[in-house]
């Protein structure tokens, strides 16, 4: 009951077990937007599509979802059209890409046709974005994509954000 000082001994709590806590390296899917709001981003985009003369290419972040590894070259296609690789689908290319240690993946820079960008903003619909979590816990919305590598025939997953 008690002890030499007199003072009581103090029972330890037991501590609840802690909630499953979810990879933040992960993406997970925005909530897709009322269908007055899409309608009205459909439109903008369409706006902003017939009003471009010129084509520009927009410098992008390219994350690698899982495993795989990014290469010079490398195709940037939407992840939300079909299986073709025609050359209608592509978006852009990779220009480097590297592992990083800090981070657990690899990712690189690429670059993107901005007429493709926005017309994946018009045909993707909502089930193309998502938002991405940073090790640091900082957050991101971008574009899911795959990434396709011409002489090896090899597809992975990824995702871009503008620079």
């Amino acid at each position: 009951e008690g002890t030499a000082g007199g003072a009581k001994k103090k029972k330890k709590k037991k501590s609840r077990p802690r909630h499953k806590v979810k990879d933040p390296s992960k993406p997970i899917t925005i909530p897709p937007l009322s269908r007055e709001r899409s309608e009205y981003q459909k439109k903008i985009c369409s706006a902003l599509l017939t009003s471009l003369s010129i084509s520009t290419l927009l410098r992008c972040h390219v994350i690698v979802n899982g495993k795989g590894k990014l290469s010079v070259g490398m195709e940037i296609l939407p992840h939300c059209a079909n299986d073709s690789k025609s050359n209608d689908s592509k978006m852009g290319f990779i220009v480097s890409g590297m592992f990083s240690q800090s981070k657990g993946y690899y990712h690189g820079v690429g670059f993107v046709s901005s007429k493709q960008l926005i017309g994946q903003f018009i045909e993707g619909g909502n089930g193309c974005f998502a938002l991405y979590r940073e090790i640091d816990g900082s957050r991101d919305v971008g574009m899911r994509i795959r990434v396709w590598d011409k002489l090896k025939d090899i597809s992975l997953t990824g995702f871009i954000k503008l620079l």
